[in-house]
């Protein structure tokens, strides 16, 4: 399993950076891992940074809802 890798967005500046895990990005804003899953599960902030997955992650997400769907419409 590769690390996660997270794209963190400043609400106050637009400024966007991009962190190799949740990790790192953690140890940078100087909160707990899990304050930043959270915020990244539900595209919230934490200390200011609007946190989400990687693009790449959000496709397999899609792809994964778009196979429930025909699941449950079928």
């Amino acid at each position: 399993m590769s690390a996660r890798k997270v794209i963190a967005i400043c609400e106050e500046t637009g400024e966007r950076v991009g962190f190799g895990s949740v990790y790192a990005l953690a140890k940078e804003l100087g909160v707990t891992v899990p304050a930043v899953q959270q915020a990244q599960e539900r595209c919230g902030v934490c200390k200011g940074w609007r946190i989400y997955d990687a693009p790449e992650r959000i496709r397999e997400r899609i792809k994964k809802l778009q196979n429930q769907l025909k699941i449950v419409e079928g």
